[in-house]
């Protein structure tokens, strides 16, 4: 393998050195040494040397019977010399990444279409998780991420259940579990939970694993270190929560940096077969807290683009401190075309109750969930109103009490503390259940009554 070097290569005194061209080959390996060939003069010397720079006795040679062939003086080419060895280095670099280099196979569409291979997809759980490829669980903190990465575990760890009392699980399989943030105090009481609502015992879980070590996926050293726990656990599917304490010190906006820390993280699960979900962020300026979530709502570069499969979270409306009752928007999707929207209703209780906390799941479509809100508001309102209604009959029944021979409308109605509307619609009430009548009320000012109300005989505020 000749290479060529281009352009003229001329020593300090031009005038009396014709150009020359240099090709440089790669060092044989059964003897050797290399091609090294100079063109001067219209004319090719070449010759099989040796090329070192350690010894370059025999690039000497073969420039010194150069120059006597062509009639120049001793060391006419010498300055060639140091050009030769350059392009030796640089031919046996190239020689090495041809040696290296990985081979691109392709078939043609023709070919692809015709052939017998049905490249089934197969859900790990149906239109939620495609088995062996990477997936992503995202959403803001405290959305339960970790406590449905834990049911989603079980469901596939174990036999005959439901991913949220719902969803066909289509294979089971080892899963691995590595959590950066929960520990195994908090891992154990939530799987104990999730295990109790399935009806599992300890006995069935022993092929869902858990770790509280988290890797460095930047690190060489760690890389190798999960690619042997995967393999010597024989895991089908590997879930990092979160990642991003798992990157290092990786700059989380840097496209290129994360995209290549995930692509080597994907390609060590491909090797081993092995299922990725990664647990992640969302961002917190979204303007609709309680909007269905979108792919473009995760966080930092890279995610969004290497998600090939997706589970985002979102609250459908705000969460009531110390309920345990969470309201949530649950999306999925996928490359290979699965999509779905749940509304999701997780009861967890408190820790105060009589039976300690719990773990309830509901899953819904979404059109059900905002028929369900909608009469929840009707029917808030509708309390609302009741309410309110017994407390203006309250005040109203306060006023007529201060004046039991009886007041005029506006006297009674200031001294409820009430507008026209709600002291007529209070008044409307204590006549029609008789505890009030209409009366005439005299006053100084004019001689014809004014209308009035007082409380029957009988009646008091208490009631």
């Amino acid at each position: 393998m000749i290479q060529s070097i281009d352009g003229p290569i001329n020593g300090s005194d031009a005038d009396s050195i014709p150009e020359a061209e240099v090709r440089v080959g790669p060092i044989e390996r059964r003897t050797g040494k290399r091609r090294v060939e100079i063109l001067v003069g219209g004319k090719v010397y070449g010759e099989d040397v040796y090329v070192h720079a350690e010894n370059d006795n025999a690039l000497t040679r073969l420039l010194f019977d150069v120059e006597q062939r062509v009639g120049l003086g001793p060391s006419g080419l010498c300055y060639l010399k140091p050009e030769i060895l350059k392009k030796a280095k640089q031919a046996d670099k190239r020689a090495v990444a041809v040696a290296d280099a990985p081979k691109f196979d392709a078939i043609s569409c023709r070919d692809l279409l015709e052939s017998e291979s049905e490249f089934d997809v197969l859900y790990a759980i149906e239109d939620v998780l495609v088995a062996h490829q990477p997936a992503i669980l995202a959403g803001p903190r405290k959305r339960l991420k970790t406590s449905l990465a834990i049911e989603l575990g079980l469901t596939i760890a174990t036999t005959g259940n439901r991913f949220l009392g719902q969803l066909e699980s289509r294979c089971q399989g080892t899963v691995a579990l590595i959590s950066a943030e929960s520990g195994f105090g908090e891992l154990k009481r939530t799987a104990a939970r999730i295990a109790a609502s399935k009806g599992l015992e300890p006995s069935e879980t022993d092929r869902f694993l858990l770790c509280d070590k988290a890797p460095n996926l930047t690190d060489p050293k760690d890389q190798v270190g999960l690619a042997n726990f995967v393999k010597t656990n024989g895991v089908d599917l590997l879930i990092l929560d979160p990642v991003y304490l798992m990157l290092g010190s990786l700059d989380a906006t840097n496209l290129f940096a994360v995209g290549t820390a995930l692509s080597e993280l994907t390609q060590l699960c491909a090797e081993e077969e092995c299922g990725l979900l990664l647990l992640h962020h969302t961002r917190k300026t979204n303007s609709n807290p309680h909007a269905p979530p979108e792919l473009d709502d995760i966080y930092g570069s890279g995610f969004q683009e290497f998600c090939r499969q997706w589970v985002l979270l979102s609250r459908r409306e705000v969460y009531k401190p110390g309920s345990g009752e969470h309201r949530l928007w649950f999306s999925t999707g996928g490359s290979s075309g699965h999509s779905g929207q749940w509304a999701l209703d997780v009861s967890e209780g408190s820790i105060h109750d009589e039976r300690g906390r719990r773990w309830e799941t509901r899953l819904y479509r979404p059109d059900e969930a905002r028929q369900n809100a909608q009469q929840q508001r009707r029917e808030g309102r509708a309390v609302r109103a009741a309410k309110g209604q017994v407390d203006d009959v309250a005040a109203a029944v306060r006023a007529l009490a201060t004046f039991p021979a009886g007041e005029t409308k506006n006297v009674l109605r200031d001294c409820a503390g009430l507008n026209s509307v709600r002291f007529q619609r209070a008044m409307s009430g204590l006549l029609t259940t008789g505890r009030a009548v209409a009366v005439d009320v005299t006053k100084s000012n004019r001689k014809k009554p004014y209308e009035g109300y007082r409380l029957v005989e009988g009646v008091t505020p208490n009631e």
